[in-house]
């Protein structure tokens, strides 16, 4: 959501026009007193160049707002296709609830979580958007979190199922992770808590462990 507003805050972004308005103001003005002080002592040959002068900036003038007005342009339309791959990633997450999505670039970059996502983290999505996530991996499993799921999503990775450490407020959990692809280049990731089955998993082999013994 916070990337929403920034980009949000880009798109309503006003070209600066005042350099140029200002410049093209100061030397119309400039020149209109030039010719009224002239019809008292008759310096023609001052108006000439303060009019030549006019002229230069003048069309100095035209071409920068031509230029602003061109890059604001491209810059509004730039910014209006990010909110609305970003918004059409925020539907798709939230058309996966209750499962807990991530919707990412084709770089790794995510673009949109919905609210199970969050629930299952318990981290707020300031303290885990982007690669900030990595702070609440374990340091053992890092490279599966970050360098593997790069990798996938950059596609030299084709599949991706992993499961990684999570620094949960209530404690370590093992998270799974399942990346998947989507026909727009994005990629997902979905989530699920598998703490209690790898206990179990865990359990069961000490009992093999203890019986064969």
């Amino acid at each position: 959501m916070s990337c929403l507003v920034c980009r949000h805050r880009r798109l309503t972004k006003q070209p600066n026009f005042v350099p140029w308005s200002i410049l093209f103001l100061l030397v119309c003005g400039l020149s209109r007193l030039w010719e009224a002080l002239a019809l008292e002592w008759s310096w023609q040959e001052l108006v000439i160049v303060v009019e030549t002068i006019t002229a230069f900036a003048s069309a100095a003038s035209t071409v920068g707002l031509a230029r602003s007005l061109s890059q604001s342009t491209s810059q509004r339309l730039s910014c209006l296709r990010e909110v609305t791959v970003a918004q059409e990633a925020q539907e798709y997450a939230d058309s996966l609830l209750p499962l807990a999505a991530s919707i990412c670039s084709c770089d790794g970059g995510d673009l949109a979580v919905n609210t199970a996502y969050g629930e299952l983290l318990g981290r707020s999505m300031e303290q885990v958007r982007g690669y900030h996530y990595l702070a609440y991996v374990h340091p053992d499993d890092r490279a599966v979190a970050d360098d593997l799921w790069r990798a996938f999503c950059l596609g030299t990775v084709q599949s991706y199922d992993e499961t990684f450490r999570w620094n949960h407020p209530e404690g370590w959990k093992h998270l799974r992770i399942q990346g998947g692809r989507r026909a727009n280049g994005q990629n997902y990731g979905i989530v699920t808590d598998v703490t209690d089955h790898i206990h179990y998993q865990r359990k069961l082999r000490k009992v093999h462990s203890h019986a064969l013994e």
